[in-house]
């Protein structure tokens, strides 16, 4: 009588493993802040322009942080590198005020300090309740940019997760042989969320 416990081990280690169906993995690259960097996104999936964006997102604070650059500096310099259809994008799809408005955005920050402080007897220190809210603006043009490029290529995250997440909740199986496609689609969906 043959050893079911080994089979079982070796039809266990000769699956397959998953397929995420990710074309290509865009491969690792070093940054410097010596030079321009050429930024295209064609032909890339959305995962992958993600993973563009999430580098241009880094060069552009290594811009402002070795080179005490502005913000605004390191938008220009970001968009100097767009090649392909993001070049297309900006010079011909994007208004100029559009392309102002992004290189000159700024956020309001709100800053809330306590009027006075108290101490107590034992060297405590207590604040009251009464409080003064001061704004700040600070610059925030490179977030500003590849947002905007992700809701122009991606469309808006939130609302495709959302979508995607009422979808696969209505998969429903006919057959067996289709679940497998099914939980690939489930665990393809579900990694790039996270």
């Amino acid at each position: 009588m043959p050893n079911i416990s080994t089979g079982l081990s070796l039809i266990i280690q000769n699956q397959p493993h998953l397929d995420l169906q990710y074309e290509e993995a865009v491969p690792y690259k070093a940054y410097t802040d010596n030079a321009c960097y050429q930024w295209n996104i064609d032909g890339l999936s959305e995962y992958q322009i993600m993973i563009v964006l999430t580098q241009m997102h880094m060069v552009g604070y290594i811009y402002i942080t070795k080179h005490n650059m502005t913000h605004t500096n390191a938008v220009v310099a970001l968009a100097t590198g767009f090649k392909g259809q993001l070049l297309g994008w900006w010079t011909y799809t994007l208004s100029s005020t559009a392309r102002e408005s992004i290189i000159n955005y700024t956020k309001a920050i709100a800053v809330t300090t306590p009027l006075f402080r108290m101490t107590t007897a034992d060297g405590a220190e207590t604040s009251t309740t009464a409080t003064h809210t001061t704004t700040t603006s600070e610059p925030d043009g490179i977030d500003v940019l590849c947002y905007t490029i992700v809701l122009h290529y991606i469309r808006d995250p939130n609302r495709s997760q959302d979508i995607e997440y009422s979808k696969l909740q209505n998969l429903k199986c006919k057959r067996l042989s289709d679940f497998k496609w099914y939980n690939d689609i489930l665990l393809t969906k579900v990694l790039q969320r996270n």
